[in-house]
């Protein structure tokens, strides 16, 4: 890589990219300590927040660990095929999340969900839903990271001409019609790949996946988006911290 495209990546992919060669390249032994968030924003002369963006590409890589207060620890030191760590406990999380993705939309329209659709957004075959379906990918990776399958309700069609691919369509129906998520719903279940969609992620048809469905929910506590992922089995880890209560002396 030439200087002049270096010097272009933002400033977390820089720190992610060093420290991933370090990693790489044996500065650190698996379960080692990695340098804490102060010692990396002094080393870098760059903020909190962008030390935590890197961090956070690392840790979807595979190649570190973090939980509160134990700090980051170093969990691999080679890189796993597509990896995707799906590590959230907030709504901001998950608007962090797809704001690092690209949509390739191939479809968008509204439909009748058949089986094929109603099974898996948990819906009534018949209803009538606009749907937006295509690749994800992660910003400058070129291998697909998912594929994607988005319902909104009838009611916010009207953003159809408003969606590209650049923004998650949930900001975009928050900025257009003032609705904001109340809660989000999300599964994890094993799913078997069509053949059409593991073609377009370069695995084989019929091969293990693993669907995600978020069902975003207003206040009224009706839902309004769905969206399924359906990623490649291999290289997906779904990854949680359970906190006790404060002053919890066990766990019952």
């Amino acid at each position: 890589m030439d200087a002049d495209a270096k010097t272009s990546l933002p400033r977390y992919q820089e720190v992610r990219r060093e420290l991933m060669d370090e990693i790489l390249g044996g500065h650190y032994e698996i379960g080692a300590a990695f340098p804490t968030d102060h010692e990396l924003c002094a080393r870098f002369d760059v903020s909190r927040h962008t030390v935590r963006e890197a961090l956070r590409e690392l840790q979807r890589e595979g190649l570190i660990t973090r939980q509160q207060g134990f700090g980051t620890t170093v969990v691999a030191t080679e890189l796993r095929r597509k990896p995707y760590v799906l590590s959230l406990t907030t709504i901001d999380d998950i608007r962090i999340d797809a704001n690092e993705m690209r949509f390739g939309i191939d479809f968008k329209g509204v439909v009748r969900l058949g089986p094929d659709l109603a099974v898996p957004a948990g819906r009534e075959e018949g209803e009538r839903w606009l749907r937006v379906a295509g690749l994800r990918q992660r910003a400058g990776e070129s291998e697909p990271h998912c594929w994607a399958e988005v319902l909104i309700a009838p009611r916010y069609a009207a953003i159809r001409n408003e969606l590209d691919g650049s923004r998650p369509i949930y900001l975009l129906i928050g900025d257009r019609f003032g609705v904001d998520p109340k809660t989000i719903h999300q599964v994890i279940t094993g799913y078997r790949m069509p053949p059409s969609v593991g073609r377009a992620l370069g695995v084989s048809g019929g091969t293990a996946g693993i669907l995600v469905r978020r069902t975003y929910i207003d206040d009224t506590g009706e839902p309004y988006e769905i969206a399924l992922s359906l990623y490649p089995a291999e290289g997906f880890r779904n990854e949680s911290w359970l906190h006790g209560q404060p002053g919890d002396k066990r766990v019952r």
